[in-house]
């Protein structure tokens, strides 16, 4: 018993550490403008026109709105949040009309499930809008635009995406330290060994591991 719970425990911090490296490592490798599901959208909110960018991929996300002060060829009337994934909506709180900032950028990363995300903010410039500020991430590359996005390594988490990365590796974390577990005790007892110290058990006869108390396992004998 006290041997299966080791191997929950380590299968669990395992599967929450491959979660996290997976993630890193999309964002660090998988380019935003390569495959995925691409749609561009305007929409109105207050005296505005926002500029939606989605890019869809299986293991990253990214979401670029930006807010333009004139008018926009083909501007739907629906709301801003409906066309953004629910993980990004709650950003369109931090923009008010006439306030910084004036967009953002939103990465999100993960597979199976997106699982971490980190924010940009976005300010308008002489030169357009760039980032000036990151909101629970750690740039790793230049100043962030809309049409160039830097990298940025994601720290908050997605916790739905988060639990099911962390049970999907964990369950296969187990499985691997079960194997491992299973194929040294084959081992141990066919060359003779205690189980839990190794031992050599060979030509005695006792129940018990001289060295370290433990029950001895005996290879079963063929009738």
């Amino acid at each position: 018993m006290k041997s299966i719970r080791a191997r929950i425990a380590v299968a669990i911090a395992g599967g929450l550490l491959s979660s996290i490296v997976i993630a890193w490592v999309a964002v660090i490798f998988v380019n935003p403008h390569t495959g995925g599901a691409h749609t561009i959208e305007m929409r109105h909110r207050g005296d505005s026109i926002w500029r939606i960018e989605c890019t869809e991929q299986a293991v990253k996300s990214s979401v670029i709105v930006t807010r333009h002060s004139v008018d926009l060829p083909e501007a739907g009337d629906m709301s801003v949040t409906d066309a953004v994934p629910k993980w990004v909506a709650k950003e369109l709180e931090l923009i008010q009309p006439g306030m910084p900032p004036d967009g953002f950028i939103a990465q999100a990363s993960g597979w199976p499930l997106l699982c971490l995300r980190a924010t940009q903010l976005l300010t308008a410039g002489s030169n357009g809008a760039v980032s000036t500020g990151t909101s629970w991430g750690i740039p790793i590359s230049g100043q962030s635009s809309p049409a160039a996005p830097g990298t940025v390594i994601p720290l908050r988490p997605l916790w739905g995406g988060l639990l099911g990365d962390t049970l999907v590796y964990a369950v296969a974390w187990f499985a691997v330290l079960s194997a491992i577990v299973s194929t040294r005790r084959i081992l141990l007892v066919r060359r003779g060994k205690c189980l839990d110290c190794g031992y050599s058990l060979v030509g005695l006869n006792g129940h018990r591991c001289p060295e370290c108390g433990a029950n001895i396992a005996r290879p079963q004998q063929r009738a």
